[in-house]
């Protein structure tokens, strides 16, 4: 009720909205006498479950636009260093979705949206723990015209991610609790 109140609307479409992104698993309900929802908690296991995950998708996309002999465009993203979290952030999604839909497959373009949501909060935290993560995302821009490298930097990529599952969990959980996510 108050977040309808603050956002001027009818408590019903709050409601529909916040039961939508439970089911989404961007937010976790609470049942009981606290009921409501909040933020859910990403712990290291679950990161790099999500990290192996992204991995093998795109992975796949990769190998289904090899196959199609379709590139994505990431001449765009070779350019650009990001310097900061969200622009990192912005950068990782966008060479991801940009390589996913290369691939063809529209049912996996949209799972992989949804896996990139969750994923968010984690992007947002790792120019704080990976330093090279910027030069990383490059590595893969300027790899996507070649198969093999595009695979080996796909693997290194997210291989480094799940070794510093823990890094990373405490970086979004130091985030949350300032506010920023």
């Amino acid at each position: 009720m108050d977040l309808a109140q603050s956002l001027g609307l009818s408590a019903t479409p709050v409601r529909e909205a916040l039961a939508f992104l439970a089911g989404e698993g961007l937010i976790e309900g609470r049942r009981g006498a606290a009921r409501g929802y909040l933020a859910g908690r990403l712990g290291s296991a679950e990161i790099a479950d999500l990290y192996s995950l992204h991995g093998a998708l795109t992975l796949h996309a990769a190998a289904d636009a090899g196959r199609r002999g379709v590139s994505a465009d990431l001449a765009p993203l070779a350019i650009e260093m990001p310097n900061s979290g969200a622009a990192l952030a912005a950068a990782s999604a966008q060479l991801f979705a940009a390589l996913v839909r290369a691939g063809g497959n529209r049912t996996l373009a949209r799972f992989h949206g949804v896996l990139a949501d969750r994923l968010h909060p984690v992007r947002l935290a790792e120019s704080g723990v990976l330093t090279e993560a910027a030069m990383e995302l490059q590595a893969l821009a300027a790899a996507q015209a070649d198969g093999t490298r595009l695979s080996h930097a796909l693997r290194a990529y997210h291989r480094r991610r799940v070794t510093e599952a823990d890094r990373l969990a405490r970086a979004v959980s130091a985030r949350s609790g300032e506010g920023e996510i």
